[in-house]
């Protein structure tokens, strides 16, 4: 039998099964919060795999050349692993034995169908495919992320003492208070001003506070940025260095799913011990689109850009011109984070943001750029902050 003809009878096989799980999902949805949840996690990301995966097909203008860019330089068959893990997903939408056995057998299908492309491309690009084959993994994304961060390489040892030495003095620490203090003091300072003068209402949970805030922490960076010239440096020295390539999405990506779980996880372990929040955050109006604007402004790129620069890119970048340890200094700047929104988020927000900061820390310091970073700080606050009171649900 030709392989083609063998894929078309998988192939069919995979959407009869896909028809069939779609209906039984419907039929015997989960009633499990937590599993659907992570079903819909999973369609998420297998859903973010296959788009990226078409868009670098869709780009490839030789269509019959090996396409090896992109996310065909991690894994040979991403779209069919964006397939398998959506087809996975409805394993926890709906826990039935009907569902589990239809996903079971399709994805062994699509492996099959992997298989027989593969035995195409041999016959197509000859030893080119082969090469391909023992550098790219088939499904294993991890082990295809670690051959290509192997590969990277920064060599930025020399500048790195340029910039310890240029941050060593009174302008780095001048700017070092600012990042931690300006901030929060001044959006105080300008909130009690407008609750005087206007007599409306100030609360540190309000939307006029998160406003104040925002404004406050551009104008920290204005300073900042002053401050950073004043030592001959650029924002690239601190963090703002390499490009937003297809690798530094996916790491934010996977960073962003690792966060969340370990923010939900740690949730419930303190709901278990009686640790509550120390006063309820407010829920903005998501029906007036003037605040919707405003809360995408402030929260997916005043917070973002802000917050990322002042505690993880300049702070980490200070701290480690006088502790020479990246790993420390990281620590130290996730710890002073998390104490400067004690005073509001209490006890346990300040653990919250604590978890997410040593996460983030570690992705800065391991990339040695602030870019992964900011896309993985977006993703979160989006789910966090649009998504789940959206979906009604908290944490």
């Amino acid at each position: 039998m030709k392989r083609k003809i063998k894929k078309k009878i998988l192939l069919t096989i995979v959407f009869i099964l896909l028809f069939l799980n779609i209906i039984f999902v419907n039929l015997f949805f989960s009633t499990y919060k937590t599993l659907y949840t992570f079903g819909y996690s999973l369609i998420g990301i297998g859903a973010f795999i296959y788009i990226f995966s078409a868009i670098t097909l869709h780009r490839n203008k030789d269509k019959e050349s090996l396409i090896s860019n992109g996310v065909y330089n991690i894994i040979r068959h991403p779209l069919f692993l964006g397939v398998m893990i959506m087809f996975f997903s409805h394993i926890f939408l709906s826990q039935n034995w009907i569902i589990i056995l239809n996903t079971i057998i399709t994805i062994v299908c699509l492996y099959f169908i992997c298989y027989l492309e593969e035995q195409e491309n041999i016959e197509k690009f000859g030893k080119e495919y082969e090469e391909y084959i023992k550098k790219v993994p088939r499904f294993n994304f991890l082990l295809g992320i670690w051959r290509l961060i192997v590969k990277t390489n920064y060599n930025i040892e020399d500048e790195q003492k340029i910039i310890s030495y240029n941050l060593k003095g009174k302008y780095g620490l001048i700017g070092l208070i600012c990042v931690h203090l300006l901030p929060i003091y001044l959006s105080l300072l300008l909130g009690m001003l407008v609750s005087r003068i206007f007599h409306i209402k100030f609360t540190i949970t309000s939307l006029l506070n998160f406003i104040l805030f925002g404004i406050s922490q551009w104008i920290t960076f204005l300073i900042m940025w002053l401050l950073i010239r004043k030592c001959n440096l650029k924002l690239k020295d601190i963090g703002y260095r390499g490009k937003i390539n297809i690798l530094t999405i996916l790491l934010a990506v996977l960073f962003s799913i690792a966060a969340l779980w370990l923010l939900i996880l740690s949730s419930i372990f303190f709901d278990i011990i009686g640790l509550y929040w120390t006063q309820d955050l407010e829920v903005f109006n998501m029906e007036d689109p003037i605040n919707v604007l405003l809360i995408v402004f402030l929260l997916l790129i005043t917070t973002v850009v802000c917050e990322d620069t002042f505690y993880r890119a300049y702070s980490i970048t200070f701290l480690n011109s006088y502790i020479k340890n990246k790993w420390i200094a990281g620590l130290i700047a996730c710890f002073v984070f998390a104490l400067s929104f004690f005073l509001g988020w209490g006890l346990r927000g300040s653990i919250l943001l604590f978890l997410y900061a040593v996460l983030s820390m570690v992705l800065f310091n391991w990339r040695k750029s602030i870019y992964p970073c900011l896309i993985m700080h977006i993703l979160l606050n989006f789910v966090q902050y649009i998504l789940f009171p959206l979906l009604n649900f908290s944490y």
